[in-house]
Formats: C-alpha cells, sequence, structure tokens
C-alpha cells in the first residue's frame, strides 16, 4: 500500500515549535511528518488546515533532515513534498512558487513523467531520491 506522508513546514512560533514538530535550526523552522494516505492535493489540504504548507527541501542538509524525519514515522512510505511541475511541464517549483534551482536530487530517471504524462509532483520514496508522481 502507499502512504501519503506530508511533511509539513511551518514557522517558529514564539513559544517554539507546535507539539509534535521537529525544529531546524540552520532555516529557524519546524517540521512535522503526517502518515495519512492521499494524493498530492490531500497533503497540501492537510498541511493548511494545520497552519502550514508542504515542505520544500531546497538545499542538502533540509533534504537529509527530511529524510531522518519521514525514516523515523515510516521509512517504507511515500512522502509528499512541495515541489511540481503543474504550470509548465518540466518546470519544477516550490510550494512557494520559487523555481527548483540547483539543487536536484532525483532518482535514477526521474523525472520521467511516466503513467500518460501525469506525473507532476514530487515526493520522497522509500530511500534517499525523489520521484514525481502525483497521485496513486
Amino acid at each position: 500500500m502507499n502512504v501519503e506522508v506530508a511533511l509539513l513546514i511551518h514557522p517558529v512560533l514564539e513559544t517554539g515549535c507546535p507539539d509534535g514538530y521537529k525544529y531546524y535550526h540552520p532555516n529557524q523552522l519546524c517540521f512535522k511528518a503526517f502518515n495519512q494516505q492521499g494524493n498530492y492535493d490531500h497533503a497540501v489540504a492537510t498541511c493548511s488546515s494545520d497552519g502550514g504548507t508542504l515542505a520544500m527541501p531546497w538545499d542538502a542538509g533540509i533534504n537529509a533532515f527530511l529524510i531522518d524525519l519521514k525514516n523515523a514515522v515510516d521509512k517504507n512510505a511515500w512522502f509528499w513534498f512541495g515541489l511540481t511541475d503543474r504550470v509548465q511541464e518540466g518546470k519544477f517549483v516550490w510550494a512557494d512558487g520559487v523555481p527548483l534551482g540547483h539543487f536536484e536530487q532525483w532518482a535514477p530517471g526521474e523525472p520521467n513523467n511516466a503513467y500518460g504524462g501525469n506525473e507532476h509532483c514530487a515526493h520522497y520514496w522509500p530511500g534517499p531520491n525523489r520521484t514525481n508522481k502525483c497521485a496513486f
């Protein structure tokens, strides 16, 4: 079974991170992994309803932090994060609208836009790499 786990980014509050969140010091942000089944849009809604957005692994440090966070919840699950090419095919942008940039860690052969050209969202799969399928 494929499991959707949304990696949520949340600003630090004056009192610290909300319950259930992990603090990432270099970016001074709080993160949480939600272990719920669903597609990318469900993950976006889950994060929004908790006051945040899907996490964005902008660099190697935060990428490693998020992989550790997802593995602590379920190392065999798929985890959505905020990166899509829904607006323009092949042009991936983060959930905040910023272009992907130079840090890319795709799984071999990804992004490949398989399954009838309907792969437009990024997730971690079991292992440290990314793929780009939006729904299962």
